[in-house]
């Protein structure tokens, strides 16, 4: 026999997997509609998720062994597309979890735990063919010689730069990570080659420190 307790619990679990499924609806169809956007519009597509399709969809299938989680009684996993889309939408704009969370029908709290998973993955299947500096002599030379061929810059190596990442203030840091633009942050320094292509990167420097110091 059911107790008033077993009934209030059933019946909000009940409602929990309601919930869960039209929250499951909902991000697929956020990724049919964008699926369906690469198809009319490729600019905007590109812009929002700062890749094309066939790429990003590349990307999906070599993450999916490492980020594809198993369904559950409970609920279903996030799917692969979702998490990428969602990362990537972050790392170009730079817009709060908060915010996110309207656009993908995921709570603030899961898209926090997701994205650093997201990077490790795409860190793990990436490294060796994307994330490289060059090593030999005859590499920088080539990238030395587009440059000088299509741009006019004679023996260089790259054109470099800087970005501050803005970050919450470490404990007892001081003012070691706040910047000139007024928050604390770390730096990231890239080089890149003549395809506008990363050869070289560095990322942790202190927010205070110039350009000449990083």
């Amino acid at each position: 026999m059911l107790t008033v307790r077993d009934t209030i619990a059933k019946r909000r679990r009940f409602l929990y997997m309601a919930d869960a499924l039209a929250i499951v609806e909902e991000q697929q169809k956020w990724l049919a509609e964008a699926e369906e956007q690469e198809k009319e519009n490729q600019r905007g597509y590109k812009n929002y998720l700062r890749n094309i399709a066939d790429l990003f969809q590349e990307t999906v299938e070599k993450l999916t062994p490492r980020l594809q989680k198993q369904s559950t009684f409970m609920r279903e996993p996030f799917q692969v597309g979702l998490k990428l889309a969602a990362t990537l939408r972050l790392l170009a704009t730079g817009n709060s979890d908060q915010s996110l969370q309207y656009g993908f029908r995921v709570e603030a709290s899961t898209i926090c735990k997701l994205i650093p998973e997201v990077c490790k993955a795409i860190i793990t299947v990436y490294k060796d063919k994307v994330l490289r500096c060059l090593k030999t002599e005859e590499e920088w030379k080539e990238v030395a010689a587009r440059l000088s061929s299509r741009w006019n810059y004679h023996k260089c190596l790259g054109a470099v730069d800087g970005k501050h990442i803005a970050i919450m203030k470490p404990p007892n840091a001081g003012s070691y990570y706040y910047n000139y633009k007024g928050f604390h942050s770390i730096v990231l320094m890239a080089v890149a080659d003549t395809n506008y292509k990363f050869i070289y990167v560095d990322v942790g420097a202190e927010g205070y420190a110039s350009d000449g110091g990083t």
